[in-house]
């Protein structure tokens, strides 16, 4: 049986021992290197993307930062603004206020002074009405008594 033939070991040894070593010197002096040049520089590129990322969420973090305190800024400055423009328009209203308040009880004195003189009036009028009625009634009076006595 030729599988147990011995005399094509040797051989076969021999040049599996080249080949290998062969082998051996292409992927530890040619293949390796160009892998390990490779991950270097995958090493690398992965460090940097990393060091740019943290750098620019520290940029991000400033501007937050940033933002936050202009905006609490800028609503203390509005509530500012509110509070002075509404106490204006308070102490604007109450100016207005006072002198629409002059103008009514200046118009209601004026009212009540033509008021009292128009009742006066009515009055010295209601006098000179009652006396005139009086007088008349009092010439009927008369004149029917005179007819009922006569």
């Amino acid at each position: 049986m030729p599988q147990f033939d011995i005399t094509p070991y040797l051989s076969q040894a021999f040049w599996m021992l080249i080949s290998f070593g062969f082998m051996y010197l292409l992927v530890s002096y040619l293949i390796m290197p160009m892998l390990d040049d490779v991950f270097n520089r995958r090493d690398t590129l992965i460090k940097n993307d990393l060091e740019a990322a943290e750098r620019i969420n520290k940029q991000a973090e400033a501007l937050i930062k940033e933002y936050d305190e202009f905006m609490l800024s800028a609503d203390q400055q509005k509530a500012t603004l509110l509070k002075n423009a509404y106490e204006d328009l308070n102490k604007a209203s109450v100016k207005v206020e006072g002198e629409h308040d002059k103008k009514v009880r200046g118009k209601i004195k004026k009212t009540e002074q033509e008021l009292a003189h128009l009742r006066e009036k009515l009055y010295a009028e209601a006098d000179q009405i009652a006396e005139v009625v009086a007088q008349k009634l009092a010439k009927k009076l008369d004149a029917t008594d005179v007819k009922k006595v006569g």
